[in-house]
């Protein structure tokens, strides 16, 4: 980590030899937690024996799960979701662009904006048509 002042050493904390320990302080300031005077210890090793750092050291775990792509939804399929949790209307788009990843040549859908007026009455709601109509005169 680089240090603010240059009277303070680099160092890496999460270097097991010569990394260092970090020192949380906590501060109420103007009614409201302030972690501003927290810092790093002086660096030293994390233990002296290195049968005990080798034992540390094979108890971390693999992150690929939480990184792997294939555990991601993609952009076009993330974005149908919210166009039809936000109540919009779903288009397909014709795109000749060449960066088109979309299998199949599927187009990504385009969100619009649906008539707020219209759907609340198709609901018969009152309390959607409400608000429907505050929304039409702002």
């Amino acid at each position: 980590m680089q240090p603010k002042f240059q009277d303070e050493s680099p160092v890496n904390p999460f270097d097991m030899w010569v990394g260092a320990n970090f020192k949380m302080k906590i501060s109420n300031v103007a009614g409201f937690r302030n972690y501003d005077r927290s810092e790093f210890a002086n660096a030293e090793a994390l233990n002296a024996d290195d049968a005990a750092l080798e034992a540390i050291y094979n108890q971390q775990h693999s992150l690929k799960e939480f990184t792997d792509p294939s555990t991601f939804k993609s952009y076009s399929e993330l974005n149908l979701k919210l166009t039809r949790v936000l109540g919009e209307e779903v288009k397909p788009v014709e795109d000749d662009s060449p960066f088109n990843d979309s299998p199949n040549d599927v187009q990504d859908p385009v969100a619009t904006a649906a008539d707020p007026v219209a759907r609340a009455d198709s609901d018969n709601d009152d309390t959607m048509s409400y608000f429907a109509k505050l929304a039409a005169e702002a």
